[in-house]
Parts: C-alpha cells; structure tokens; sequence
C-alpha cells in the first residue's frame, strides 16, 4: 500500500476509520509501506501482536478520539524516508475535542534507523492534545526526538491522561524535545515513572538482514 491519490491523500496499511471494539485486529504486520502502518480515526477496536517495518511515513498514527488499546508491538522505521514512531492527535480542528484520543499502548519496541537524513522522525510524537497511556515502552535510535511533546493542550495532560511509565529512552539524536524540552524530560524521569535512559540491550537491533 501507500498508492498516492493526491497530496496528502495516501493509502496506510490498514486504516481503521471508527471501527469498534467488538472487531479482532491482531497479528498483522505492515511491511515496505508507502504510507503510515496503521492509523485510526476515532474508534475503540483494540489491537494486538503488531509488527510494522520499513514503513516511509508514521508507524502508528492516531486522531479523531481513538480510546482501543495496541498491545506487543514492534516498530522498525525505513531508513531513507520516514517520520515518527507515533504521530499522535487528538482533534485537528478542535485540540480538546471530545472524546479525545486516548488508547492504551502496552509494551512496544520502537528502533529508528534515520540519523543520516535530513528530515529524521521521532519516536512517540504526542501533539494536538492527545492523551496516551504507554506502558513498557522503548524508544531508541531515533534522528530526531525519541519523546517530543507539542502544544499546550497536550502539556495539560501530563500525569493523568497522558502517561509514559516503566520504559526506555536510548541513544536518540535528543531523547527529548518539543516546545519546553525540559518539561518532557521531566515528565518522563519524574519521580514514580520508572523510565530510564538507558541501554536497553536489544540482540542486533539495527541490523535490516
């Protein structure tokens, strides 16, 4: 997929477009996609055992008020032409919109492979007002910001409707950034997270054979 029907007008690998809970979304990967991985539009369907590789534009994007939930997934960015791990919204045209966006993201591998490039993406990218609950998480090797945050309506929901625990920033250009890079750092090292900046000692992760 990732056919091109006009500017900014792609095909993703899978487009969930208010698609419910009562649908089974499990064991799909996503591979040498044009486009984003997966994206949903509003909904509640929960997702599972995800792997989306060598995708050029977002891995997982959401909007619209998505409150599903994604569970085991691995991400490996295109290492030529992509964007972010996650590019988070809540509503474009209206940042605290209800219902706002909120899954639940449970223990996920993100690994970039763009540090030569330009225009390198970031890791989790939460922006418009989204909200996240991300546990058990790894962010790393990442061109641009492995966490970035963008917009105060998204600020707003640090610690409560926006949380990021027990997870791994490593050896990203900057491991965080956005509008107040230091209010994301400690956001994400705050007292109780249990996020680290360390190795998290993956086998051979950035080897693409």
């Amino acid at each position: 997929p990732g056919y091109r029907f006009q500017l900014n007008n792609e095909v993703n690998g899978l487009t969930m477009g208010a698609v419910g809970a009562g649908t089974t979304i499990e064991y799909i990967e996503v591979f040498n996609n044009n486009d984003d991985g997966y994206e949903w539009f509003g909904g509640t369907v929960n997702c599972e055992n995800v792997f989306l590789y060598n995708n050029e534009d977002d891995s997982l994007d959401w909007t619209e008020g998505w409150q599903g939930s994604i569970k085991n997934l691995v991400v490996v960015q295109n290492e030529i032409d992509a964007d972010s791990g996650i590019e988070a919204d809540n509503w474009e045209n209206g940042f605290d919109n209800l219902p706002r966006s909120m899954p639940k993201l449970y223990n996920a591998t993100f690994i970039g492979n763009q540090k030569l490039i330009n225009d390198p993406g970031h890791g989790n990218r939460f922006r418009r007002g989204t909200g996240c609950i991300a546990r058990n998480v790894i962010v790393m090797n990442f061109g641009g910001r492995g966490i970035r945050v963008d917009d105060p309506e998204t600020y707003a929901l640090f610690g409560e409707e926006l949380q990021w625990t027990n997870g791994i920033v490593y050896d990203n250009a900057d491991n965080f950034g956005g509008d107040d890079a230091t209010a994301v750092e400690d956001w994400i090292l705050g007292e109780g997270t249990l996020n680290r900046v360390i190795d998290p000692m993956l086998a051979d992760p950035l080897n693409t054979l």
